[in-house]
């Protein structure tokens, strides 16, 4: 007989085809073997033939028995077809040599169902025919089959299979080989996404209902097809985890919320309102004491001033530095000794509204000199604490809306200086702190990123009295203390008996202050400089011949400013008439550089040799004794000579020095080039006693005038003296 390989045979096409049922088993039985296919439902029982082999294939609810055939094989087969719609199926079968093939195909189609065998040659072949439904387009599918072999005992169920594409067609082939034995035959199951064939036993225990089941699974693999690769599934997963985050991230607030705020309202508010109730509970008060009641001796009287100045607590023409009232400045410095250890009292001047007056200090004189305000504590930064000052120095002068001289700031631990007669914003500088007054002089610039306690009225501390700044710091900064500054001056008195009266002149609060009519101090003058126009003959009565030996000392000191202040520059030049009067002692401020320097004039350096300089000298003599000119005579700063009169013209000025950069005095040298600062009219030759400098070249005029050369020097110097000897123009005049 003619045996065929598997490749001779047709095989079958996938194709997809939508289906609603599970794949059923395929029974064959070869050489007393026994093979069983189970359905869901229903059992089928297959008769022994004559080789006594026992062969069954069922199907889901109805049973199928086949006869044994001429070889003694029982070939059955039962097939289920429902017609719901969808495409019958095809399948085809082929056996050879005495091979036994059974096949059951679940078809979707009508209720009826058919067996048909083919017999060729012994062999029982059954096969269904393709069957079409009148309402879908004919597809082609295969069923499932099993294959066992030299009585093997085989089974080979498929299970139902979800995917998210569509659903695969089903394939079928069957291949046997043995001894003398081959039969052909492919079964193909579903492809998943790998195109791995899956085969999976039958399970005989599976649940009776999973035929009702096909139907959603069915419905699960649509809608998966639709997916496209599971993206929206995934994104839908991806979503609902970002949900899930938010939710917890909310429950996680809400939790924290739900422990802090009953925490802070429970114990933290509570506790912060009550700050300071206690403070003070046991600190003496002056309330305690009769207002006749004696407390302290008095050597001297305790002056209260406004402001410096505004009362007689300085004398008028007095020496002595204008710094307030003694009065104000112990009642901020009692203040630092509290129930509370702070950096810095401070108080405005209406709290001290009269004088103390002596032998004695009565608990009266102190409730009627004193007003009693509540005291507070302020935790506050020194940029802040200098904003405070600022506000009240111009509140106090005309510089603010709340304008009145009893805001005028005392403190302790705390001072500064003040000029009422600037801007608003430049009225207060040099403020240095020294904290607690805890150090005996040691004063150092406020730290305006510090944070400092400071002691005040409650009046104050809301931000009254033109001390805005209070006003911003938070209440929880700001601690009462429940005492009075009465009962701090009080206390203050009782516990320094001895020297309760004393403060040293470096703890007034007020180092320096100059008034709104006032102008600014630009230097101190400790003694009076005399002008002079000529050596031994002073212009002023105040002055005596050996103030003026060596010649004016105000024209003198002002060539040495010029010198002083310019870089580069080898001699200064001036006329004796330049200069106008004295410089009294004292202050001095601009007027008195008006009253010394009458006319300002504009200056010019000029490139001279030194042999126009010495003839330069030469000519400002004669004038003076030539023509009477005295007002020509020459000053000099970093020149010097001697001057004999009775010498003849041209040779009067001797030992001609010039000083160099390191400070020594050596002979001028008539060709060497040395540069000269003078006026303009002496530059440009509108006095005729100092012809010679024509011969100079180029004469660029300085763009500082006379006088504000003069000023820069006054301030940076702060004190304006004589010059010494060695450094007067004229050594000696004879």
């Amino acid at each position: 007989m003619t045996e065929y390989k598997v490749t001779d045979l047709p095989q079958p096409k996938e194709e997809q085809v939508k289906v609603k049922s599970d794949n059923r088993s395929l029974r064959s039985n070869i050489d007393g073997n026994n093979n069983s296919s189970s359905s869901r439902r229903r059992k089928s029982t297959g008769k022994s033939d004559t080789d006594g082999n026992n062969h069954s294939s069922s199907s889901h609810r109805r049973k199928s028995t086949g006869k044994s055939d001429t070889d003694g094989n029982n070939h059955s087969s039962s097939s289920r077809r429902k017609s719901t719609g969808i495409s019958a199926t095809k399948s085809s079968l082929t056996t050879t040599n005495g091979h036994n093939s059974n096949i059951s195909n679940n078809n979707k189609s009508d209720t009826d169902r058919s067996l048909r065998p083919n017999i060729t040659d012994g062999n029982n072949n059954s096969s269904p025919h393709r069957r079409s439904s009148a309402n879908s387009s004919v597809t082609k599918s295969s069923s499932t089959a099993t294959t066992t072999t030299n009585g093997g005992n085989n089974r080979n169920s498929h299970s139902k299979k979800k995917s998210t594409k569509k659903l695969a067609a089903k394939a079928v082939a069957m291949t046997s080989t043995d001894t003398g034995f081959k039969n052909g035959g492919g079964i193909e199951r579903p492809k998943d996404d790998d195109d791995v064939l899956m085969n999976n036993d039958e399970d005989e225990d599976e649940d009776e209902d999973e035929d009702e089941e096909v139907g959603h699974h069915m419905e699960t693999v649509n809608l998966a097809g639709n997916n496209k690769d599971g993206v929206v599934m995934e994104k839908t997963k991806r979503n609902k985890k970002m949900w899930w985050l938010i939710i917890m991230l909310v429950v996680l607030v809400i939790v924290a919320l739900a422990v802090i705020l009953p925490c802070y309202f429970l114990i933290i508010a509570p506790s912060s309102s009550s700050r300071g109730s206690d403070i003070g509970k046991n600190y003496p008060k002056i309330s305690s004491e009769s207002p006749d009641t004696v407390i302290g001796d008095m050597p001297m009287d305790i002056c209260s001033e406004l402001f410096p100045g505004e009362r007689d607590c300085t004398s008028v023409g007095s020496d002595d530095v204008r710094q307030g009232g003694r009065l104000c400045n112990l009642v901020a410095k009692s203040m630092i000794n509290t129930t509370m250890s702070v950096d810095i009292a401070l108080i405005n001047s209406g709290v001290c509204r009269k004088s103390l007056l002596r032998p004695e200090l009565k608990i009266g004189d102190v409730q009627y000199a004193v007003a009693a305000n509540e005291l507070v504590v302020v935790e506050m930064s020194g940029d802040d604490l200098v904003n405070i000052l600022t506000e009240a120095v111009s509140s106090s002068f005309n510089g603010g809306p709340s304008s009145s001289p009893e805001s005028y700031p005392y403190a302790a631990g705390l001072r500064y200086n003040v000029e009422a007669n600037l801007m608003p914003s430049e009225r207060i500088s040099n403020i240095e702190t020294n904290v607690g007054l805890r150090y005996d002089d040691r004063w150092e610039p406020i730290a305006t990123r510090r944070f400092y306690k400071v002691v005040t009225t409650a009046q104050l501390a809301e931000g009254l009295m033109g001390y805005y700044s209070f006003g911003n710091v938070i209440n929880d900064w700001k601690t009462p203390l429940n005492i009075e500054t009465t009962d701090t001056f009080y206390n203050y008195v009782k516990n320094n008996e001895e020297d309760w009266w004393s403060l040293p002149d470096n703890e007034y609060s007020t180092q320096y202050f100059i008034a709104e009519d006032e102008e600014p101090t630009l230097a101190m003058v400790p003694k009076r400089i005399c002008h002079a126009l000529i050596p031994g003959k002073p212009e002023s009565s105040f002055c005596k011949a050996g103030d003026v030996i060596h010649g004016g000392e105000v024209c003198s000191l002002v060539a040495w400013g010029l010198y002083d202040q310019s870089f580069g520059v080898d001699v200064v030049l001036l006329k004796g008439d330049t200069c106008t009067g004295d410089i009294d002692d004292g202050k001095f401020g601009q007027s008195d550089i008006d009253s010394a320097l009458l006319f300002d004039q504009s200056l010019v350096t000029i490139d001279l040799t030194g042999g126009v300089v010495k003839s330069m000298i030469e000519e400002g003599i004669s004038a003076v004794l030539e023509n009477g000119t005295n007002g020509a005579y020459p000053y000099f700063a970093g020149l010097r000579f001697d001057v004999n009169t009775n010498s003849v013209p041209g040779e009067r000025a001797n030992n001609v020095e010039i000083r160099t950069s390191s400070g020594s005095w050596i002979p001028i040298t008539d060709t060497d080039s040395y540069r000269m600062i003078t006026t303009s009219d002496i530059a440009t030759g509108e006095d005729p006693s100092y012809s010679t400098i024509s011969q100079a070249g180029d004469m660029p005029t300085m763009q500082n005038t006379l006088k504000d050369e003069f000023t820069t020097y006054a301030i940076e110097w702060g004190e304006l003296h004589a010059l010494s000897e060695d450094k007067m123009s004229t050594q000696s005049y004879v």
